[in-house]
Parts: C-alpha cells; sequence; structure tokens
C-alpha cells in the first residue's frame, strides 16, 4: 500500500445493518489511503452506467487541510475512483451548514467550495458542483 498503513474498524448501529468503517492513514498520498480504505471496506459499489453523487462536508469557511471540512483531495479521489468504475455521471453536491451550527454565521456553500478547493476539484473530473443552498 506504499507507505500507507490501514485500519480496518466496524461499526454497528442497534436496528440497523451492519456499516464497515475503513480508515486509512497515509504520509502524503491521499489518493492511495481512500483507495486503500475503500478496498478495506469491500470496494467501490457497482457504479457502471450510473450517476453518483459525491457529498462532502463543507460546513464552515476553511481551506482543505484544515480538518474543519472534508479535504477537496478525498473528495476528488472519490470521484476519480466512480469514473474509474464507470460512472457516467458525477456531480458533487454541498449545502453549508448555514446557521445550523453557528447561529450568528452564515456561510455561502459557493465561497466554502471556492475556498475549501472543492469547485476546482470538480472541475479537474469533469463533475458539476451542485450548491443545495442556491438551488442549482
Amino acid at each position: 500500500m506504499d507507505r500507507t498503513k490501514a485500519i480496518l474498524e466496524v461499526r454497528s448501529v442497534a436496528g440497523a445493518r451492519s456499516r464497515l468503517v475503513a480508515i486509512a492513514r497515509f504520509e502524503g498520498n491521499v489518493e492511495a489511503a481512500v483507495r486503500a480504505a475503500v478496498e478495506l471496506a469491500g470496494g467501490f459499489p457497482d457504479v457502471a452506467g450510473k450517476r453518483v453523487v459525491v457529498k462532502p462536508n463543507l460546513v464552515y469557511l476553511a481551506r482543505s487541510g484544515s480538518g474543519v471540512v472534508t479535504d477537496a483531495r478525498v473528495t476528488e479521489a472519490v470521484g476519480r475512483i466512480a469514473l474509474a468504475a464507470g460512472a457516467r455521471e458525477l456531480t458533487i453536491a454541498e449545502g453549508s451548514a448555514t446557521g445550523a451550527v453557528w447561529p450568528t454565521e452564515h456561510f455561502d456553500t459557493l465561497e466554502v467550495a471556492e475556498v475549501s478547493g472543492h469547485l476546482a476539484a470538480a472541475e479537474r473530473l469533469g463533475a458539476r458542483f451542485v450548491c443545495a443552498q442556491h438551488g442549482r
């Protein structure tokens, strides 16, 4: 796994199907870590010919790598995996936590997506970015 240490963790929620969570620690190669985590979780689902939506967590005006929002490199890696698996269309969709967690602060989803690098990632992937906050 190229300097990537992977750890497998299984969690279940009462009354729900068991979910498999894979955690991959990495040194430098985010995409390798994402691919290792996907492999440990049983592989990517069959998305050949399907539309795929990736929903990162962009809840605050912060840059990728801050630990506050999903790192755009992770979102991009998931998108690359989906496209390599034959996804017909890829969309990155988000609507920032406007006033939900921070009642006095309101974040524009498109601004958060720009600052965090997700708009650029969508462009590199040939994906569209859908902003639930603005309805487009």
